[in-house]
């Protein structure tokens, strides 16, 4: 402790001792401590619930787009079908149908 002068130890001493104590101070009471822990849950559920509402948010918009090109596909799947058995119908439908000139051999 040289040069440090008579009573440097003294206050070092103390300044640790205060260190030590001054967690215990910033420590609300029993009766505080329990409003003061719900209040916090409180915000941080406030605040997670927030951020999982703008992530909501983010996302809707895809999955309307999604949910829409989905349908526009399906839609235009079925009206292919349609018009591909319709055009095979009628070609069936031709081809069964004897034409005029011909007579049968029966």
């Amino acid at each position: 402790m040289a040069g440090r002068g008579p009573g440097a130890a003294g206050d070092e001493i103390a300044f640790r001792f205060w260190k030590q104590n001054c967690y215990f101070r910033a420590m609300p009471e029993e009766k505080d401590g329990t409003e003061a822990l719900a209040r916090a849950l409180e915000l941080e559920l406030a605040q997670k619930r927030l951020h999982w509402q703008r992530g909501r948010e983010k996302y809707r918009m895809l999955r309307v787009l999604s949910f829409a090109f989905l349908f526009i596909v399906i839609l235009a799947g079925l009206v292919a079908f349609f018009f591909f058995f319709a055009r095979t119908n009628e070609m069936h439908e031709q081809r069964v149908q004897p034409s005029p000139g011909t007579e049968s051999p029966h």
